[in-house]
């Protein structure tokens, strides 16, 4: 419990909205909105919603040492305490391959076979699940900043053309 943690605020919330934000989600919302009009963003808000109601609980939740599903399971039972865990990790699990899948398409996009990008992508993750949670958070700051510059980069492109 007495454990110190040394990730800022502004380190926490990169991680948290590095999780679910990529040039894949900004894309596919981008081609969502342009099918279905404005219920293509209904993802995309609710996903921001998420994020807002995960950054007003990240201070209590990065003060504490226990995992969420162990301050949870204390609480309310093991049973909690499993159930928790099991839809923690199959969501990262998802959010994880959803952001391989978009990586190894837009890749694709440029050229590199699909299948070996998936593999390297997929690769890549797992080397960086092995780092310490505040230099992931400047690693994610980076590919944030990339995105961000692909983005701009695509829409100075489409008004050009």
């Amino acid at each position: 419990m007495g454990e110190q943690r040394s990730l800022g605020a502004i380190s926490l919330a990169t991680m948290l909205v590095s999780a679910h934000y990529g040039l894949g989600f900004v894309l596919g919302t981008g081609e969502a909105t342009m099918k279905g009009g404005a219920v293509g963003s209904l993802y995309a808000v609710a996903v921001g919603l998420g994020t807002l109601a995960l950054m007003a609980l990240a201070n209590f939740y990065w003060t504490r040492v226990e995992q969420i599903w162990t301050l949870l399971g204390d609480r309310y039972g093991y049973s909690v305490k499993v159930g928790v865990g099991l839809m923690s990790w199959l969501s990262l699990i998802g959010i994880g391959a959803v952001q391989i899948v978009a990586a190894a398409a837009i890749l694709s996009i440029v050229g590199l076979p699909y299948l070996p990008s998936t593999v390297g992508l997929a690769a890549m993750f797992c080397l960086l699940s092995l780092l310490p949670v505040e230099r992931a958070s400047w690693l994610f700051r980076g590919f944030l900043l990339c995105n961000i510059g692909a983005l701009a980069y695509a829409l100075w492109q489409i008004d050009r053309g």
